[in-house]
């Protein structure tokens, strides 16, 4: 056990340390220079006009964030303007290519930051600040900025503006100023939390939904619906030269609504094909109003001797087109007879697909 003395030494000597670790810290306030906080820190406001180095949030650059006192919703070296997390900068630190080193106060606030902006914006200062970047200097600025970057022009940046736009959320400047909701296969445009949200033509799907300073694309997917953010995997009803010719030819692509991530089917293997895969192919044949004979013109039916067994979906316009399309969707028969999956028939009298008949996926 210590003796009092021992302890007493010891405590004297922590609490000068610690004394001085604190003066050595409080020298400059982070807003002033936010590259000073550590790993899992960012700069953050602690109470009104009041920066400190906190424990950072979840949020990646240009995600939606909120700009709460004492609590950061931000990553590491990123602070939240207008409603979006933004890279901190200085002279030794530039920005990404595609934004702008800003002098800008957040929100209901007067103390500014540098923070990396996405477009040229008006009223930013600019200098030398890093590969595709420029930068306004330390990071510290108490009253106006003005620059002449290519596009901006001079003016005042203040608090509760992001250094020349009153807001992010709107289609012109939306998660970051300057940055434009695209119009590229919609019908209208919206930006909510930071983040473009178009009204897409029929056939297009907006799936990857980029937030700033990545620009917006619009409705990117020339498909009905999304693979989690990729397009829908996109199928083919006839594939080749033999899928007929004119206006009842095969060879539309096809979705599966159900699930737009299923994959496409690889001919001769069953279980890769389904019955919605043979009922979504006939849907996108060129036959509106089958016409036949014997009905029911279209539906489940089977190439074999059963007539309990489901193997193939048919379309029957022969009083029509004169077309009768059977695509198989389990391998039946055998021999000269067998009828793999993954292949379809074009004939005049609802023959069963071999495999020399063209495949679909």
């Amino acid at each position: 056990m210590k003796s009092p003395k021992t302890v007493s030494v010891f405590v004297t000597l922590f609490a000068v340390g610690a004394l001085a670790v604190a003066a050595a810290c409080s020298s400059q306030p982070c807003n002033e220079d936010p590259f000073q906080c550590g790993g899992g820190q960012t700069c953050w406001l602690a109470g009104p006009d009041q920066y400190a180095c906190m424990t950072s949030g979840s949020a990646g650059a240009g995600q939606p964030c909120a700009e709460t006192q004492g609590s950061a919703s931000c990553g590491d070296k990123l602070v939240c303007i207008n409603g979006a997390c933004a890279q901190f900068c200085d002279s030794s630190h530039g920005c990404p290519v595609g934004t702008t080193c800003i002098a800008t106060a957040p929100h209901e606030t007067t103390v500014t930051v540098s923070a990396c902006i996405g477009g040229v914006q008006p009223g930013g200062s600019s200098s030398s600040g890093g590969s595709g970047s420029s930068s306004s200097g330390s990071g510290s600025s108490s009253g106006s900025s003005s620059g002449s970057s290519s596009g901006s022009s001079s003016g005042s940046s203040s608090g509760g503006n992001d250094a020349g736009c009153t807001s992010t959320n709107t289609v012109t400047d939306c998660g970051a100023c300057g940055r434009a909701c695209s119009s590229a296969n919609a019908s209208a445009t919206a930006c909510t939390a930071g983040l473009c949200a178009p009204t897409c033509n029929a056939g297009h799907s907006s799936c990857n939904n980029p937030a700033a300073p990545t620009a917006d694309d619009g409705c990117e997917c020339a498909t009905p619906g999304c693979c989690n953010t990729g397009c829908a995997v996109t199928h083919v009803n006839c594939i080749g030269t033999a899928c007929g010719t004119g206006t009842t030819a095969l060879g539309q692509n096809y979705f599966i609504s159900a699930d737009y991530c299923a994959a496409q089917g690889t001919p001769g293997t069953d279980s890769t094909y389904t019955l919605a895969m043979a009922t979504a192919a006939a849907g996108a044949a060129p036959v509106t109003a089958p016409a036949c004979s014997m009905t029911p013109c279209s539906g489940v039916s089977s190439c074999t001797t059963s007539l309990t067994a489901q193997d193939v979906y048919y379309v029957d316009d022969t009083l029509g087109s004169g077309n009768c399309y059977v695509w198989v969707f389990k391998t039946t028969g055998s021999g000269s007879t067998k009828a793999p999956s993954g292949h379809v028939a074009i004939s005049t009298n609802c023959a069963c697909p071999v495999a020399t008949d063209p495949t679909w996926n």
